[in-house]
């Protein structure tokens, strides 16, 4: 399966289980809405008042974990890397018709 593919595939999933540690080295786990999948990429908002950005902050690393089912067929994608914070004015391209960025971003959605 091509790189597209699977980017296509992904954001079809739409939600993802994201899994950070905190400064103590906890692990925690929470569902995210997949915004986007590219080359460039997989983009997901969470606003900057929660443990979730917080954790990205201080400690990049992030596992993702997605599925979808379709009569017998399950498909998963689980993926590890670094997370990184995107400047807003690719956001607002990346997320042209997503209801939630004016939620989430509310100070930068002008």
């Amino acid at each position: 399966m091509e790189l597209k593919d699977l980017m296509h595939l992904l954001e079809d999933m739409k939600v993802g289980v994201f899994a950070t540690v905190d400064k103590d080295g906890n692990p925690h786990a929470r569902h995210a809405h997949l915004t986007a999948a590219t080359e460039d990429g997989i983009f997901f908002m969470t606003s900057p008042d929660t443990h979730f950005y917080q954790q990205l902050m201080s400690d990049q690393r992030v596992a993702l974990t997605a599925m979808t089912e379709e009569g017998y067929l399950i498909q998963v994608i689980r993926i590890e890397g670094l997370a990184r914070p995107v400047e807003n004015d690719y956001l607002k391209q990346v997320f042209a018709d997503n209801p939630y960025y004016a939620h989430i971003y509310k100070d930068n959605a002008g």
